[in-house]
C-alpha cells in the first residue's frame, strides 16, 4: 500500500487509543505517550484527558522515523 491510498484510508483525526488499529505492529499508544511526556513524538491535540494526532502530523512522523532497509543494512555491514 504506498502512502497515497493510505491517507484516503486513514480518518483526519486518530485518537491515541487507536493508533495501534491503524498502524499494528508499528507503534503502540503507550510507546506514542512515552514521546509525549519527553516532548518527542508526533504533534498532537489535547481535547480534555483524550489525545488525538491529525493524520498527516502522525504520518510525516512515521516517515521520519522510519529507517531505510539499504540505511540498516549499512549500518550493520550485511545484506537484508
Amino acid at each position: 500500500m504506498n502512502l497515497r491510498n493510505l491517507r484516503k484510508e486513514l480518518p483526519p483525526m486518530i485518537g491515541r487509543s487507536k493508533v495501534e488499529e491503524y498502524f499494528p505492529g508499528v507503534v503502540s499508544s503507550g510507546t506514542l505517550a512515552n514521546l509525549n511526556s519527553k516532548g518527542l513524538g508526533p504533534k498532537f491535540i489535547k481535547r480534555g484527558r483524550k489525545i488525538f494526532y491529525l493524520r498527516d502530523d502522525i504520518l510525516r512522523w512515521l516517515m521520519e522515523e522510519a529507517i531505510p532497509l539499504n540505511t540498516v543494512s549499512q549500518r550493520w555491514g550485511e545484506d537484508i
